[in-house]
């Protein structure tokens, strides 16, 4: 085995179950010995041992953070369509990515997510901290709220797996709500 390739592994359990219990630092498997850690990298997702996805969220604002002072630094010199564009290419992709995962995520992590996405109206629309509501920022750019990204996100999943029927492994697992009686809604169609 190579010695950079140290397997790792990640034990899943609830935050009272870690304080009152000891977890052995390693397993060992088929004569090889596995490590056990706090968090695990999976496609860029980390995933820490409560699902809390709070090293994950860190990880989000750190990197956008570093990206969000770039363009701050050259805003004036750029149209505000273009940081717009830039705004939304670099810090838009970073909060989107797998954001189906940040369903029924603790409001302490969004609120984190959010004043990221808050900061990036603020350099955008060339306003400081105290000048304009963010909120109102993100309107005016046509930015949904983080929150909301995430229920748009699973709620278009949700429609293309029912209405599509894809991804396939999605659709097969949705059954058709039939109602016990006959309700006026029923004669409706839905694409």
């Amino acid at each position: 085995m190579d010695c950079c390739l140290i397997p790792t592994s990640l034990l899943l359990h609830t935050l009272a179950r870690l304080q009152c219990t000891t977890w052995p630092s390693a397993i060992t498997l088929t004569g090889s010995s596995i490590r056990i850690s706090d968090s695990l990298q999976i496609l860029g997702i980390t995933l820490d041992s409560t699902l809390s996805l709070a090293p994950h969220i860190n990880n989000i604002v750190k990197n956008c953070n570093y990206h969000l002072q770039a363009v701050r630094h050259i805003r004036l010199s750029i149209a505000k369509e273009v940081a717009n564009t830039m705004a939304c290419a670099i810090i838009g992709s970073r909060l989107d990515y797998c954001n189906s995962m940040f369903y029924k995520m603790s409001d302490k992590n969004f609120n984190k997510l959010q004043r990221i996405q808050n900061r990036a109206a603020r350099i955008v629309c060339g306003v400081g901290r105290r000048q304009q509501n963010a909120r109102q920022l993100c309107h005016n750019l046509h930015w949904l709220p983080v929150y909301s990204r995430t229920d748009f996100k699973l709620a278009t999943l949700c429609f293309k797996s029912h209405v599509m029927r894809q991804p396939d492994y999605l659709a097969v697992t949705l059954d058709r709500y039939e109602p016990s009686r006959s309700l006026r809604s029923s004669f409706c169609t839905i694409l």
